[in-house]
């Protein structure tokens, strides 16, 4: 029954009041036929199959189906366009859920049973549960976290860290508990008590090793990291490894790596050959199509610490070519921005003063191509021994060919791929 009101009555009465006239849901479904309520009421399945997002679009169609309801149309045509209505929502909530989850691939990776210790299984990770979803769809295995490569390096162990491990399967019995960091000899180890170095904190995400053995024998000084994670309920859940090598007793080793690389080519000298660095190139001019050259930059070196003596330096590149001639690096006397950087410019609005790049003298020693796939190395020693007398010297690294006049017809040389964390060039110095 409406109620009576007066003319004085305030517009948040009025509100209110009309709150109270609305007929509830229920309400408005009686006086409907059974096909009409069950048409009405069919999108809500998508709320209990797809969470936020199944309810939002579920919710929409079952208020569009009621208004039709309560059209004046004939039968036919009402229960074709209801129909529709919910074979659109459906498809809808469908195609998006498809979409969200296939932003998280799966993966899979090594876990460990609860209760049972150290005994590490393989196990087929779903894709990660997407955020609209409730958690009970789908069983969820906890997701490993992923160990970052190591920047410092010490003779008795590594600086390490990894990011923040997150609980995707709702269960609180995967919640975590503690980090484990583990160490071993051998790539392909399983996490035990006899690989264990410490128990950290949850609340961390790094830790420096102390107690790796030391030794001078290169050959010797190669350990494999691991962070693994312990839930409450016991379970550890491995994650992949790092391989790093120790330097000698006294020294540190950074391992610096950068995205931030180009491709100057003399044959496109206003064109940026490869803005995102995925494929670095280095080559002679090879029958008038003009040379090729790389130039890395590596930023401020503040992990060195001042008064520091590099005792090595060395530019680090996957890399692979087919000319036997020599190829230098050189250190960059001009800063540059990678995305822009062409043969004629350094960045935007700023022109090379010499074109091709401007840097100094070769430093160190040379090395020749080879065909093989191969981590290559090039002696940057007395580069950054200039930086570290001067820090507003650092400006990047170039590699070029010595001679840059081809003779044999080829020699285009791959150096590295900033894409590929494996294949990202990087500036290992070594100090004491």
């Amino acid at each position: 029954m409406r109620q009576e009101y007066t003319g004085d009555e305030t517009a948040s009465e009025r509100r209110r009041r009309r709150r109270r006239e609305r007929p509830s849901f229920r309400e408005q479904l009686q006086g409907l036929s059974w096909w009409q309520v069950a048409l009405v009421l069919l999108p809500l399945v998508m709320m209990f199959i797809g969470g936020a997002l199944g309810g939002g679009i579920g919710g929409g169609a079952a208020v569009g189906n009621l208004s039709l309801a309560r059209k004046s149309m004939p039968s036919a045509v009402k229960f074709l366009v209801m129909a529709c209505v919910c074979a659109v929502a459906f498809t809808v909530f469908f195609v998006l859920e498809y979409a969200i989850r296939s932003v998280w691939a799966p993966t899979p990776y090594v876990a460990s049973q609860p209760g049972t210790g150290y005994a590490p299984v393989v196990v087929n990770t779903p894709a990660t549960p997407s955020p609209l979803s409730t958690c009970w769809t789908q069983t969820w295995a906890p997701r490993p976290v992923a160990m970052n490569r190591p920047v410092v390096i010490h003779a008795t162990g590594a600086e390490v860290s990894w990011p923040a491990y997150a609980n995707i399967t709702c269960n609180p019995a995967n919640d975590l508990a503690a980090y484990e960091i583990h160490r071993s000899t051998r790539p392909d180890f399983t996490p035990s008590a006899a690989t264990l170095v410490a128990t950290v904190n949850a609340n961390d995400t790094s830790f420096v090793d102390r107690t790796a053995p030391a030794t001078s024998d290169p050959r010797a000084a190669y350990y494999v990291y691991m962070v693994a994670v312990r839930t409450r309920s016991g379970q550890v859940v491995a994650g992949a490894t790092q391989l790093v090598r120790l330097p000698e007793p006294g020294q540190t080793e950074l391992v610096l790596q950068t995205d931030k690389a180009a491709s100057l080519s003399a044959k496109s000298p206003d064109t940026i050959v490869d803005p995102n660095g995925y494929s670095l190139t280095v080559s002679p001019d090879i029958g008038g199509e003009g040379a090729e050259r790389a130039v890395f930059e590596f930023g401020p070196l503040t992990a060195l610490p001042r008064g520091a003596f590099v005792t090595d330096a060395r530019l680090n590149v996957a890399c692979h070519g087919t000319n036997s001639a020599t190829i230098s690096v050189y250190g960059l006397t001009r800063t540059f921005d990678a995305s822009v950087a062409t043969w004629n410019s350094a960045a935007s609005g700023v022109r090379w003063r010499h074109p091709g790049g401007d840097y100094t003298t070769p430093s160190g020693s040379s090395m020749a191509g080879s065909s093989e796939l191969n981590p290559c190395d090039f002696d940057a020693t007395a580069i950054v021994r200039g930086w570290t007398d001067l820090r507003s010297a650092e400006h990047g690294l170039l590699l070029r060919f010595g001679n840059e006049s081809s003779s044999l017809g080829y020699g285009a040389y791959e150096a590295g791929d900033t894409g590929n964390p494996d294949d990202r060039p990087a500036l290992v110095v070594t100090y004491e």
